[in-house]
């Protein structure tokens, strides 16, 4: 789903209303679910009608980049995936991706002036969680063989953490002790003690 977000404030504003998004672009629509609502209030005796705000809107049958971080952080998860099949087998580029996840999700805890360009249009927010459950349960089921990539996995994670504890240390413990379940049997004992040290720092951090 694209949204214009300007011809949406355009409405609001000559309706003197707030127009809410129920689902972020990029999310899976069906007949079921609204795609936004109108809040009650003062305003307008004449709001936009559902044609004008559909208009606004447009449902295909694929995501693209455009509005939608969460599919560029898919696609890059996809990368890893391929890069770790037996046909492949370029740990490497695994790696370089867990890297790469850590530097787009710690932009997330950078503090920030905003500017409201549409203040009568409200977003719901993204939520970190979501991402991390993107980008790190597949790389951990795929990689659950090679040692080096569940290190880098696991300091991935102590890295966010380490970062912003308010923001990951929960799901961060989560995935750390899921990868840490997925990979103990493919381990030698050297590697599995080495890995739960790491383990160990995440669920004590933050």
């Amino acid at each position: 789903m694209h949204v214009d977000i300007p011809a949406l404030q355009a409405m609001a504003d000559k309706a003197g209303v707030d127009i809410h998004l129920a689902a972020l672009p990029g999310s899976f629509m069906h007949p079921g679910l609204p795609a936004l609502w109108i809040a009650p209030g003062a305003g307008s005796d004449d709001p936009p009608t559902d044609a004008d705000l559909c208009k606004a809107l447009t449902v295909d049958d694929s995501r693209t980049y455009d509005q939608d971080p969460r599919f560029g952080l898919t696609v890059l998860t996809e990368i890893a995936e391929r890069a770790l099949s037996p046909a492949v087998n370029d740990p490497g580029t695994a790696i370089d991706i867990l890297g790469r996840s850590v530097r787009l999700l710690a932009a997330c805890a950078e503090p920030r002036e905003v500017t409201l360009d549409h203040p009568r249009i409200w977003v719901p927010a993204l939520s970190v969680e979501e991402m991390m459950d993107d980008l790190f349960p597949p790389i951990a089921r795929d990689g659950a063989g090679v040692f080096a990539v569940q290190m880098r996995l696991q300091k991935s994670l102590l890295a966010l953490v380490q970062i912003a504890p308010e923001q990951f240390a929960a799901p961060a413990r989560r995935h750390s002790a899921e990868a840490m379940a997925r990979c103990r049997d493919k381990m030698l004992p050297s590697e599995r003690d080495r890995l739960q040290d790491v383990v160990q720092a995440i669920a004590a951090a933050g």
